[in-house]
């Protein structure tokens, strides 16, 4: 079978089990933005765009179980209610991004206790449940860091700088050929600011201090979206005093 966790809740909580449809999908679609050359041929502009992929799902009771109206409510109610993160059990340290927005079918055709037949669309890259991180101190202003996330695609940032000593008044961050400027932190001992690159497909980036989404910092600076691939260093320069910086990220592969 084919039993996962949705949104926080596994199938079993319904009195269901699970099974994919067809051979399992893997990789994911890719939209690449070719234009043609005026002397003929094509060249490739910006990166690939990333593209949402399908499934079947087969939901069947479980033993002792009547799949009867109520029970097919119970589990629409949960599975339409949004998009949300789904952790199948036979892949447990991964986690997709999926949702159940297309009407299905139910009824004893494809099995003699009841089965409902859903589609369910995934974003097309998946990511480890468990995040990894790195942390060090500032010396002279600096610090190196490093997150070691096996193999996989670049992988956006969460970056935490905590000011030690001092009063932070300009801090830069440098990852995957990219350059993040803080331009006025304004960052005294013990305060915090909070750089997010958006740890999902399409999820919003921001900026945080002291746990307040502001963007103030970089009204000076200079924006950018970061990450990292598996390995690749990422500094951090702060001025005015010293720091306590913390790195965090998701490992991604194609779905």
């Amino acid at each position: 079978m084919d039993d996962f966790t949705f949104r926080g809740r596994h199938i079993s909580e319904f009195g269901a089990s699970a099974a994919f449809g067809e051979a399992m999908r893997t990789g994911a679609k890719i939209r690449r933005g070719e234009y043609a050359l005026p002397g003929g041929g094509t060249v490739e502009i910006g990166e690939g765009t990333w593209q949402p992929t399908t499934r079947q799902v087969f939901i069947t009771p479980a033993d002792g179980v009547n799949a009867d109206e109520r029970w097919r409510r119970r589990l629409l109610t949960w599975l339409q209610a949004g998009r949300g993160e789904l952790v199948a059990e036979s892949d447990p340290d991964v986690l997709r991004i999926a949702q159940f927005d297309a009407d299905g079918t139910y009824g004893t055709q494809g099995w003699p206790l009841g089965v409902l037949a859903l589609q369910m669309t995934l974003q097309p890259l998946s990511y480890d449940v468990l995040p990894v991180q790195a942390s060090a101190r500032t010396v002279g202003g600096e610090a190196a860091l490093s997150l070691d996330m096996g193999e996989g695609l670049d992988t956006p940032l969460r970056v935490a700088i905590r000011c030690t000593s001092g009063a932070i008044t300009r801090a830069e961050i440098c990852s995957g050929g990219k350059r993040l400027i803080l331009g006025a932190p304004a960052l005294d001992s013990g305060s915090v600011i909070e750089y997010d690159a958006g740890e999902f497909l399409h999820s919003a980036a921001s900026i945080k201090k002291d746990g307040v989404l502001t963007f103030a910092p970089i009204s000076s600076g200079r924006w950018a979206r970061l990450a990292c691939r598996p390995g690749e260093l990422i500094t951090v320069t702060v001025e005015g005093g010293e720091a306590q910086v913390t790195v965090t990220a998701r490992g991604r592969y194609p779905a």
